[in-house]
């Protein structure tokens, strides 16, 4: 058994996904390329199990739980097609995606950039020494990250609730290892 405490970054572009509706009540879905990075912390526990063991050369399989913080960052303004996604701040610059939602806070949304985490760590293992090692495996979160949400009612359309999730779908991961 090893506990650890952990910190893991992916940056990327998420494709967002938008259905909207126009003045003739006709469903609009557009999408485009958002600029984000996912920050996960916390602590974990593993399993290690050994399937070759001698002359302090080691290899077998890791399996554990990790739990912990999952920020999410919405990076630079987005443009499609020459217009600005979010919207345009009063001095006439393009809003970048935390703050539209941002503002929206005026008007019943909730942007919730940080949320629990639960994830399960599978792998192989191996140490070439006695203080030496590498890992490889899969990392696999379990939670949908809510990041935002808005309630809302209208005098054209009923009401409802928009929300925004996220989710990393596996990380990969190669660690090199020093034990003491």
């Amino acid at each position: 058994m090893r506990y650890y405490v952990f910190f893991s970054g992916q940056g990327g572009s998420a494709t967002v996904t938008d259905n909207s509706y126009n003045a003739s009540s006709d469903n609009q879905t557009s999408s485009y390329n958002q600029p984000s990075a996912n920050l996960f912390y916390g602590a974990g526990i593993d399993m290690l199990f050994n399937f070759y063991d001698e002359n302090e050369k080691t290899f077998g399989m890791i399996l554990g739980v990790m739990g912990g913080g999952s920020s999410w960052l919405m990076g630079k303004a987005t443009y499609q097609n020459g217009t600005c996604v979010w919207g345009e701040t009063n001095s006439g610059a393009c809003q970048t995606m935390n703050q539209a939602l941002l503002n929206s806070n005026d008007v019943g949304g909730n942007l919730l950039p940080i949320y629990g985490q639960f994830i399960v760590n599978i792998g192989f293992r191996g140490n070439f020494s006695k203080h030496q090692g590498y890992e490889f495996g899969v990392r696999i979160p379990v939670i949908n990250d809510l990041y935002y949400t808005q309630s809302f009612s209208g005098f054209l359309y009923s009401s409802g609730t928009q929300t925004i999730t996220f989710r990393r779908r596996v990380a990969v991961y190669i660690n090199y290892v020093i034990n003491f």
